[in-house]
């Protein structure tokens, strides 16, 4: 029967709103009626992988944690799902706007310009654009698609299976990680690409993380170039990269954004697509290389590590509480780092609850200047969902991802303060840091002092965590972290879940020292 049982329309919305976007059906308890559907995406996995939690015993965890979901009265024994990436933060908050009203878009045109001038706004376009009617330069509304995906990950795979299509019959893909857990889909377009003679050919993905050489990206993406041609004979056409990170949260550094960028302009046919999905919720730490600064710098062509962020930069109590989004708090699109001769980076972003869009709900867009690229990730000739956001020129959303900006900063503040303190209450590590974060509703932790420097310890940590204490996180090894022993925690749903996890966490973490866990 081709009818979808509840559980699978669950694992959709399920992995979707992980991070993944598509369809992990059979875990390690099964789903009831015991089927698995086969992946038509080729995933090609490094020999150190060894001991990884797999998608389908993730999921198939998670689905217990659907069915039987924390509440502080009703089921206070429940899980606390730490994983799924679905914002609460601004439950209760007025979305309708306080400021000065814009001019609504009467047309797809004015639409597309309205879209457009909040793009530049919040970070996106390059500094050589000439102002054009609508929009005060760095972006022409020309370049700007709204996707028809109806997740975040499900349009970056759309861009990827676009540029692929776009490509002399390359099909594989580098994903420089740690990147979303459970990407690309079994489901989605990726898994049936076109390529521009008609065939049908499945890609295969390889995600490669630079710290496994070094933090050389170059060393890492020949090294995952040579692994594709090796176990599948698969040439590189795309190589995706999170800006920031879907994993860790981190903005990519320009230096790294570069030397992508190079590597790629120095073989042919090779497309960069950036997921900047996240770029409303980045507030990079004071001080930092400012916007017009990195500009004046690429134009003159100075070399990417005096480009980096400062990675030690400490925010103030103020600063904290400051509300800003895009330009304003720091963020600086991949798309700013465009060459006028180069037309093979594609750039995807979002609004979705950050802008004061329904949960569960987003707008994806496309930037790029390649017509066949957006012509193959296909785009949404409606675009409901931005013409509501629109309607008052957008003056609402920027406020509503303002004051998300401002609530996330305060969770992530939250969260690593208590992960300090417990680190230093279990013993043997002198913390539990989190990673410097930029964006991103959640935390990148490091609990690899209790995972015995192995992925197989990552793992029993990870279902010591989900079965004993209740608490579901990420782990690193599912977004493609070389080194095991990272999680990743979810930190924008209600105030009472997050207490409870780390309660739980805490709890986890103890036993896991008492142990010898790993």
């Amino acid at each position: 029967s081709s009818a979808r049982t509840p559980c699978q329309s669950m694992s959709r919305v399920l992995v979707q709103t992980l991070g993944g976007g598509g369809v992990a059906l059979a875990g390690r308890r099964g789903l009831p009626d015991g089927r698995v559907l086969p992946r038509a995406v080729t995933r090609v996995a490094a020999i150190s992988a060894t001991g990884i939690v797999s998608v389908e015993q993730f999921v198939g965890v998670a689905l217990e944690a659907m069915e039987d979901v924390f509440e502080p009265n009703a089921n206070p024994s429940g899980f606390v799902d730490l994983a799924m990436l679905d914002s609460r933060l601004l439950d209760g908050y007025d979305t309708s706007g306080t400021g000065l009203e814009r001019k609504s878009p009467t047309s797809g045109i004015e639409l597309r310009q309205c879209v457009a001038q909040m793009l530049v706004e919040g970070g996106h376009g390059a500094p050589w654009v000439s102002p054009s009617p609508g929009v005060q330069g760095w972006l022409s509304p020309e370049w700007v698609t709204i996707l028809g995906a109806k997740s975040e990950a499900e349009a970056v795979e759309s861009v990827v299976a676009g540029a692929l299509a776009a490509t002399t019959m390359k099909t594989g893909v580098l994903v420089v990680a740690p990147y979303r857990p459970a990407w690309p889909s079994p489901s989605g377009s990726l898994s049936h690409p076109v390529t521009s003679d008609g065939s049908v050919t499945a890609p295969s993905v390889l995600y490669v993380d630079p710290s496994a050489h070094g933090d050389d990206i170059n060393a890492a993406l020949d090294t995952g170039a040579e692994t594709l041609r090796n176990s599948s004979g698969a040439e590189v056409g795309a190589v995706v990269l999170g800006n920031p990170s879907p994993a860790t949260g981190v903005m990519a550094s320009t230096g790294a954004i570069l030397e992508v960028m190079r590597w790629c302009q120095s073989r042919d046919d090779v497309h960069v697509i950036a997921d900047e999905t996240g770029a409303c919720g980045v507030y990079v730490s004071r001080p930092s290389s400012s916007f017009p600064g990195v500009a004046a710098a690429v134009a003159a062509g100075i070399g990417p590590t005096a480009l980096t962020t400062n990675p030690n930069a400490k925010m103030t109590d103020d600063e904290d509480d400051e509300t800003a989004w895009g330009r304003k708090a720091g963020f600086m699109s991949t798309s700013s780092l465009w060459r006028k001769a180069n037309t093979q980076l594609h750039v995807v972003t979002s609004f979705g609850s950050a802008a004061g869009i329904s949960r569960g709900k987003t707008t994806c867009l496309l930037v790029t200047r390649d017509d066949r690229v957006r012509s193959g990730a296909g785009s949404d000739p409606f675009a409901n969902g931005l013409q509501a956001l629109m309607v008052d020129g957008g003056t609402a959303a920027r406020e509503a991802i303002s004051h998300h900006n401002m609530l996330l900063r305060r969770r992530q503040k939250k969260v690593r303060t208590a992960l300090d303190a417990l680190g230093v209450a279990t013993g043997p590590a002198a913390a539990v840091p989190t990673t410097r974060a930029d964006g991103g509703g959640y935390v990148w932790i490091d609990l690899s002092e209790f995972c015995g420097g192995s992925f197989e310890g990552e793992t029993r940590l990870w279902e010591e965590l989900a079965i004993t204490y209740r608490v579901l996180i990420v782990p690193g090894g599912l977004c493609g972290a070389a080194r095991p022993g990272y999680f990743r925690a979810a930190v924008a749903g209600t105030e009472e879940a997050l207490e409870k996890g780390l309660e739980r966490l805490e709890l986890g973490v103890r036993a896991a020292n008492d142990t010898g866990c790993g």
